[in-house]
């Protein structure tokens, strides 16, 4: 049972943190209807779950073998935040009802890219989960169930939350939270390219 614990603290401390993936939820959940924003949250539910498995078990090792898949994944990741970034910056201050209408596929491959699309979240998740994976051998599928459970939990609840409070939306609180939202993922995918920029200067 502590084992259990010990996961779903780590997989709030892993999930809680305002990124990518947190800001995806907030304003999916702030222009769609409650169906599309739980939908769309259980997307990122199942990416995040997906990635938290492969590092537990592993994947931070290919990465870092092969610094090409790396590179790869930093440029691809860094200019889709862009875009989206300034997709939110171009937006209007009212809600894009048309949003609700986004097919399963477009909301996957988001949710894919802003998960996965990141080099450092797998070094770092690699690191992290699988540092534990090691300490507990025993009762690893306890540890693991923990941190999906944190997932889900905390996902679900940040969309529940902001459907609640999405009445109190105006044009103007939802312009600033358009901007808000586009600076940080501009900042989020300017630094992934810099990054790829910099090792290949590096070469």
């Amino acid at each position: 049972m502590m084992t259990l614990l010990e996961g779903l603290l780590l997989g709030f401390a892993y999930v809680m943190p305002i990124g990518a993936q947190n800001l995806f939820v907030i304003h999916s959940s702030m222009t769609n209807e409650t169906t599309e924003s739980f939908k769309i949250s259980s997307f990122v539910i199942l990416m995040d779950i997906s990635l938290a498995l492969a590092c537990y078990f592993g994947i931070g090792f290919f990465v870092n073998k092969f610094p090409i898949f790396a590179l790869i994944l930093q440029v691809f990741g860094g200019l889709y935040l862009l875009k989206i970034a300034v997709s939110l910056f171009k937006a209007s201050g009212t809600i894009d009802t048309s949003l609700a209408k986004r097919d399963n596929l477009a909301s996957l491959r988001s949710a894919f890219v802003l998960t996965w699309m990141n080099p450092q979240a797998l070094v770092d998740g690699s690191i992290l989960l699988g540092s534990f994976n090691s300490k507990t051998q025993t009762s690893s599928h306890l540890f693991i169930l923990g941190v999906c459970l944190a997932s889900m939990t905390w996902f679900y609840s940040l969309t529940a939350m902001m459907r609640i409070f999405h009445t109190k939306l105006n044009s103007k609180r939802l312009k600033a939270i358009n901007i808000i939202c586009g600076i940080v993922l501009f900042y989020l995918g300017a630094t992934l390219l810099f990054s790829a920029l910099t090792k290949v200067g590096g070469v």
